[in-house]
């Protein structure tokens, strides 16, 4: 039995290089923190990646349930994945690269730790969180089952938002008024929204 019809796809390998180059750039930002200092942190990342496991598992358990499945098109469908996928990455991307050697995945504030606020930051706090949340949501989509992208954003959100209470902690103590000045002019996650 197929789990999705999706992966019938001309477009399938396409898909799955997404999917690795994906997982293999959030190594690579793991590995390169590898002797960043943990102490900020909480254990957020760690949490961060059940939430991401668990919400793998999860959709492997649920998938299979038909009451909840939708069919769209096989190439339609594995498009959008795709398309979803690319959208967080390059938010993603585009927020690391402004961040440049601030950004780390363990929370760490450096000593001469400046407020950034070009690029995405002008508008969105956490736009990195962001892409990562648009990406898992993308790779759900693949699945045709209403209920995984509910799962799988479910699970991560509080992750995420347990990270940025922690980070942005560590953020207003660091940079005082600053900071909290620059919480007031942005969004966190979702321009207009939250």
């Amino acid at each position: 039995m197929i789990f999705s019809q999706a992966f019938t796809s001309a477009y399938t390998p396409i898909w799955y290089l997404t999917l690795i180059l994906w997982i293999i750039s959030e190594l690579y930002l793991i590995y390169r923190d590898r002797n960043t200092t943990k102490k900020k942190d909480q254990g957020s990342r760690r949490y961060i990646g059940i939430a991401v496991i668990t919400g793998i598992a999860l959709s492997f358990l649920v998938g299979y349930n038909p009451l909840f499945q939708f069919q769209i098109d096989p190439d339609t469908i594995i498009g959008i994945s795709i398309a979803i996928m690319w959208a967080g990455i390059i938010i993603r991307f585009l927020a690391i690269r402004t961040l440049g050697r601030h950004f780390r995945t363990l929370i760490h504030i450096r000593d001469d730790h400046t407020i950034v606020k070009t690029g995405l930051y002008h508008t969105i706090r956490h736009p990195a969180y962001l892409g990562s949340i648009i990406s898992a949501f993308g790779v759900t989509m693949v699945f045709q089952n209403y209920l995984i992208p509910i799962i799988v954003v479910g699970i991560l959100m509080p992750a995420v938002m347990f990270r940025i209470s922690h980070e942005e902690a560590a953020l207003c103590d660091h940079l005082g008024p600053a900071y909290e000045e620059y919480m007031k002019e942005t969004w966190r996650l979702i321009p207009f929204i939250y």
